[in-house]
């Protein structure tokens, strides 16, 4: 509850600088951001606690006073950077998460069972990987630690949004309504006046590769940091577009070979719809991905081909088991009427019913019976749409 920016901590932050008289504990709260994100502070603490277990067992190891760090009160820190060790919220002994502290003030121990929350480094689970957003958290939790972030302007995101938006028209212009830099900053973010959530903030500057603390305290100058005025002015061919960055061919190529590693039709989506979830062309990926993009078509045409035959088979079990026994009679008097039956059971086309029932009556009568069967109900015989033909039943021996 101390780490917040709302006014209950504001409060609680005064009362501790004038008990303790150390001016310097506002630095272990996010206060200086109250006025650069959203007032009512949503995503900026996370719900109870998170600890690095590297870090506990190193301070009670050496036997130096342990302390919650203020990056981890975010709820996107998922690790502890140093140790590269994931964070934990719950009591290894009971499991209790633990959303206080221990009322005797020991911040090693469980506020329910009181024991201690350190454990054998065996049990602690590896994160190399960073998290989502997290170099901009630190870079904000640094600036705050550092009283780098004293002169903010309060409007900045608002202002930044502005400066960018007013450029977007001319990147559109130059470069089309598909360019990278033209997509990153959309005309439906000017409708987003007010005072942003921390999480849209970190966001925001993620896709444009700012420092969140730069839009903080100057957002006019890390507007034009991006280049954006300098770019479009520049004396290009209408034709020409800015190249797309590389992580979009590396996300199409996982996204590719990971869907031909099944032959389920439905879990391999179409080239479009790849080129649509990554925002950008088919030709684009046929230009940058040329052999893949083949492989991939091979592969789905080989799975549609796939499906094709298995619901063929299913209508001929179908046929099989029932309707081909009792042909002809009242409830199937024709070809056409088993093969209604066999399209309408597994849920697909004439075409498909058609061919299960000539499949059915081949196994059923015999390839030298079939043959004679199609001959005299003149299937043989292309069909005319103005005179359908009617198929007399099979000669009984």
């Amino acid at each position: 509850m101390f780490c917040g920016t709302g006014t209950n901590v504001a409060t609680y932050v005064r009362m501790l600088i004038q008990g303790t008289g150390c001016p310097s504990i506002g630095t272990a709260t996010f206060q200086e951001l109250r006025s650069a994100i959203s007032p009512y502070g949503h995503g900026v603490c996370r719900l109870g606690r998170a600890w690095c277990p590297a870090c506990l067992h190193e301070a009670l190891s050496s036997g130096t006073t342990f302390y919650d760090r203020l990056i981890w009160a975010i709820p996107m820190i998922k690790r502890c950077r140093i140790h590269r060790v994931a964070l934990e919220t719950s009591c290894a002994s009971c499991g209790a998460f633990q959303l206080h502290y221990n009322h005797l003030g020991f911040m090693e121990m469980c506020f329910r069972c009181k024991t201690s929350l350190n454990h054998s480094p065996s049990d602690w689970q590896p994160m190399l990987e960073p998290t989502l957003y997290e170099n901009e958290c630190h870079l904000l939790v640094e600036a705050i630690a550092c009283h780098q972030l004293a002169p903010i302007v309060p409007d900045a995101y608002r202002i930044l949004l502005k400066r960018l938006v007013g450029t977007v028209g001319e990147l559109r212009r130059e470069f089309g309504l598909k360019s990278h830099l033209a997509t990153a900053i959309g005309t439906s973010v000017a409708r987003d006046v007010g005072r942003p959530r921390l999480t849209t903030l970190l966001k925001r500057c993620a896709v444009l590769s700012l420092n969140p603390v730069h839009v903080i305290r100057d957002p006019v100058g890390a507007a034009d940091s991006i280049c954006l005025l300098d770019l479009a002015h520049l004396d290009l061919p209408a034709e020409r577009k800015p190249k797309r960055p590389q992580h979009l061919v590396d996300l199409a190529e996982e996204r590719m070979r990971t869907a031909m590693k099944s032959c389920d039709l439905d879990s391999i989506p179409s080239l479009r719809a790849v080129a649509k979830e990554l925002g950008v062309s088919v030709g684009f990926l046929r230009y940058r991905l040329s052999a893949l993009c083949t492989q991939y078509g091979h592969h789905r045409r080989h799975c549609g081909r796939l499906r094709y035959i298995q619901t063929i088979d299913r209508a001929t079990t179908y046929l099989l088991s029932g309707p081909v026994l009792e042909y002809p009679s009242p409830r199937f008097p024709s070809h056409d009427h088993l093969a209604a039956a066999a399209a309408q059971e597994v849920g697909a086309g004439v075409r498909i019913g058609r061919l299960a029932a000539d499949a059915a009556l081949k196994k059923h009568l015999g390839s030298s019976a079939y043959g004679k069967y199609r001959r005299a109900s003149g299937l043989c015989v292309p069909r005319s749409r103005a005179t359908p033909i009617h198929e007399q039943p099979f000669p009984m021996a």
